[in-house]
């Protein structure tokens, strides 16, 4: 008789644990108790399933001085061509992160990879995020100096403008433009939209 209590309540006790354990495990923290690399992580793998995808490139505005040395103005390059954002995955190194930036710009019938690494920029409210930092490099690695004339036209433009510059980049609310703006070098602004 003692046997059958003891396996009983070590049954119930056991099952009463499994019921507990499962209902308050869940794979990802919510709320306060995460920390900031999970907040930017939920952020990245929502903001990459957004940006997915055909963007036509509306403008791209240059600095002024920037094209030639008796420029007054900010120049303005209208519908140079598409950006395909292919994919944004884990970086390797850290694979908790969705950070890396995969793409295309389609310009005059040519096709130029891209790649960059984003980190999400903070929002006014903690733990919040507003948009993605990110340094924009060409997919081709040039390992010393070769002539100009091996390149196209194309490629040359976006080596002197596009590439080599960190961006700032936030998504509009109905998700339909996406503005670059230009930190530290020629490009004040790109405008993207579906």
């Amino acid at each position: 008789m003692k046997t059958n209590y003891l396996y009983v309540t070590s049954t119930w006790l056991v099952l009463f644990m499994w019921l507990l354990l499962s209902c308050s495990n869940s794979d990802e923290p919510t709320g306060q108790n995460q920390t900031y690399d999970e907040r930017e992580n939920i952020f990245l793998k929502d903001f990459r399933e957004k940006v997915r995808g055909d963007w036509k490139v509306e403008k791209i505005l240059i600095a002024k001085g920037y094209i030639s040395d008796d420029s007054t103005n900010d120049s303005v390059v209208f519908n140079p061509g598409r950006i395909f954002i292919n994919n944004i995955y884990n970086d390797p190194i850290h694979a908790e992160k969705y950070n890396q930036l995969e793409a295309s710009f389609y310009i005059n019938h040519e096709t130029i990879p891209f790649k960059s690494r984003l980190l999400a920029s903070p929002a006014d409210k903690p733990l919040e995020f507003k948009g993605v930092f990110g340094l924009m490099e060409s997919n081709y690695y040039i390992p010393f100096p070769v002539s100009s004339d091996r390149f196209s036209e194309e490629y040359l433009f976006l080596d002197k403008f596009f590439f080599g510059d960190n961006y700032s980049m936030v998504l509009s609310e109905d998700e339909k433009t996406f503005t670059w703006r230009g930190l530290n070098r020629h490009i004040r602004e790109i405008i993207l939209s579906r």
